[in-house]
């Protein structure tokens, strides 16, 4: 929910997503301004709990979150506790101190372009210095290469220990507004999780794995040997009678739609093992507790996408053990009363802890005392990206044995998903990002393709606002911080620190300096009026599609009358042929003489009980206002047509752009008073 004022100015902003597993409120902002001005004086958030998702944070009491300089540059932002901005003569940004947590100082050269970013780090205690330098293409963190950009993504550095730097492709797939919807890559990597249960293993084992010294046991007499995984001392004892052990080894795995999983563990139980015979299955409670308690603080290891990552909450409840976990257990072709109840289990939550079924499962231990037997799960690709959590577990009171548990994760091509608000802020509780740690530089152009500048000190602060390269523009309320230098070209009637004429599904500002309509966006809007066009000339919608067809070339047709589109990225962009002049019964539209001439058919072929385009109307109908707000648009339209005969470059872009907005605004008049004519009918 969204409201303005007359300038274009927020007032108001509601935005919901996913907070703690469930929809809730993320953003409730009400704008306050200064007398008679544009600018902030103040931003209120009736959610006031931190929800973690890069969403505003009122962080002021006083009533005066912000301040600007003599030309309209923000220069201060309580709510960021940035508590000064100074500017160069391009009115860039050049020096940003934040209170309590360091600086950050810009360079740029002649041309406003940014070169160098300097971070320095108080937050730790010791100053710690970040050099970014920005050479074309190319990006060095600290002197050393991070990657260097290309048309479709990026070439990125891998670091290995002891090994040459190799570089690997990078793909970012975009949306039609530009923004940065996935990152793909052509690197693989396999990584082996290895549960041996042998004390000179544990140190490196505990890291990965819970419930690894707590379950470790001497392997019982008549054990088979067993060297696989090498000497073979150890094994994890499970049982549900008293204090026994009743989950054992146990891992969480961080993945990503379209990594590869498979997993195994030996098994071993005695013929003639202890049993509870008067409590043979221990209760569901007993077992969702124990089950708590190993994962509790469990991390989740994310050795193949990068550092761990965190998880704010369990998904594990009395909902999935009596349901979720049962429908696992009733799917399982191998289940049979008469053995334990013990399982190697794989269970994967999404994003949002949602149980991905598909990716789900258990294997009961078979029915072979005695034996040493393989509980095993062949490769399977990941549905979603989320957690997987793989354990071992018994519910009976006979004592099981599991001893090497094996998890192998191979990476699938996706390194980052995400998913935005309309104004540009990520919609975290959604996106998912495989980007963590140094393995993966986290790829900071997103919205409208430009650079996200977050993150810059230890403790996870930063700026949180991007670099549209003229100006600077923070996503979480919806505002430039500066001025637009071409506010006068047709702007005028909208505050001069709005984004995108306040419409960002229709426009898009790539650099700062005046949003542009999407090439896509015009072909389906002009698709719009064409078919509104063929409705008014008695046409059928199979009618209008067929002429579509041979206006774009599209089924094998032939195409007719194309005009490229004044699109500043996409030059190969159709327009589809549409009506220049206001839309009433006598307008037609300025397309190929083929085109015409069946329009004109369509027109003379009108059905017994629809009146005829030129019928019934009067005089005043058909030369009323309609007609003299059509005149004024052919005006002025022929006086910018003339403009453009000398004009160049972004002048000839902005003419052009002209020329639609009077188009459209005659053709909504006319629209309107046609209405008004058939409703007095």
């Amino acid at each position: 929910n969204i409201n303005y004022d007359a300038n274009g100015n927020l007032l108001a902003m509601k935005q919901r997503g996913q907070v703690n597993n469930a929809a809730g409120d993320v953003d409730k902002l009400s704008y306050r301004y200064n007398d008679n001005s544009n600018q902030l004086k103040s931003v209120y958030d009736t959610v006031r709990a931190k929800t973690g998702l890069g969403d505003f944070t009122d962080s002021q009491t006083d009533g005066v979150d912000y301040a600007y300089d003599g030309v309209g540059n923000l220069t201060r932002d309580g709510n960021k506790q940035i508590a000064s901005i100074s500017y160069n003569y391009l009115n860039l940004p050049e020096l940003i101190t934040v209170t309590g947590k360091g600086n950050i100082r810009f360079m740029y050269d002649a041309g406003g372009n940014k070169v160098r970013k300097i971070v320095t780090d108080n937050t730790t205690g010791t100053a710690k210095v970040t050099t970014t330098d920005y050479l074309g293409g190319f990006v060095y963190e600290n002197d050393s290469l991070r990657f260097a950009g290309h048309e479709e993504g990026r070439i990125r550095t891998v670091y290995q220990a002891g090994q040459a730097p190799t570089f690997v492709y990078d793909y970012f797939v975009k949306d039609h507004l530009g923004n940065t919807r996935l990152v793909l890559t052509e690197q693989t990597n396999f990584t082996m999780y290895a549960a041996t249960m042998e004390t000179p293993n544990a140190a490196t084992e505990n890291l990965l794995f819970s419930n690894i010294d707590n379950t470790r046991s001497n392997k019982p007499v008549g054990y088979p040997a067993d060297e696989s995984a090498g000497k073979n001392e150890s094994v994890a004892k499970l049982t549900a009678t008293g204090t026994g052990k009743k989950i054992g080894p146990s891992l969480v795995l961080r993945v990503m739609a379209g990594d590869t999983i498979q997993l195994s563990s030996k098994a071993f139980y005695k013929s003639n093992g202890p049993v509870d015979k008067n409590n043979p299955v221990v209760p569901a409670e007993n077992m969702l507790a124990d089950l708590l308690n190993a994962f509790g603080g469990a991390t989740p290891t994310d050795a193949t996408h990068g550092a761990p990552a965190s998880v704010a909450s369990t998904p594990f409840n009395a909902n999935f053990y009596n349901h979720d976990y049962r429908q696992l257990k009733e799917k399982n072709p191998d289940q049979q009363p008469g053995k334990p109840k013990a399982y190697l289990n794989y269970v994967l939550f999404d994003d949002q802890f949602k149980m991905v079924e598909q990716n789900s499962g258990v294997k009961q231990v078979k029915a072979e005392p005695d034996q040493l037997q393989t509980l095993s799960q062949d490769k399977m690709v990941m549905e979603k990206s989320g957690f997987l959590y793989v354990y071992t577990s018994n519910e009976s009171t006979q004592e099981v044995f599991f001893d090497n548990l094996m998890v192998a994760q191979m990476s699938g091509p996706v390194l980052e998903e995400t998913h935005y608000y309309p104004f540009g802020l990520t919609m975290a509780g959604i996106s998912s990002n495989a980007l963590v740690g140094k393995n993966y530089p986290e790829n900071r152009r997103k919205y409208n393709g430009n650079e996200l500048q977050f993150k810059e000190f230890s403790d996870g602060s930063g700026l949180e606002w991007f670099d549209f390269n003229a100006r600077t523009y923070d996503q979480q309320i919806g505002r430039f911080i500066q001025i637009d230098p071409l506010i006068e070209n047709n702007q005028e009637d909208y505050t001069p620190y709005h984004f995108a004429y306040n419409n960002p599904v229709r426009f898009s500002d790539p650099d700062g300096r005046i949003p542009i309509v999407i090439p896509i966006v015009v072909a389906v809007i002009e698709f719009g009026e064409a078919l509104w066009f063929g409705y008014r000339a008695h046409a059928t919608l199979s009618t209008a599609m067929n002429l579509l067809s041979e206006a774009t070339g599209k089924n094998g047709a032939k195409p007719k009358d194309k005009e490229v589109a004044p699109a500043a990225k996409d030059e190969t962009a159709v327009r589809l042929p549409v009506p220049e002049k206001a839309i009433d019964e006598k307008a037609k539209p300025k397309v190929s003489p083929e085109l015409a001439e069946k329009l004109e058919k369509m027109e003379s072929t009108t059905t017994p009980d629809a009146p005829k385009p030129n019928g019934g109307s009067s005089k005043n109908e058909r030369h009323g206002d309609g007609g003299r707000a059509k005149s004024k648009a052919e005006k002025q339209i022929e006086q910018y047509r003339e403009q453009l005969k000398t004009a160049t470059g972004r002048e000839k872009k902005q003419i052009e752009q002209k020329i639609k907005n009077v188009q459209r605004d005659a053709a909504q008049k006319a629209k309107g008073e046609e209405h008004s004519r058939a409703n007095k009918r």
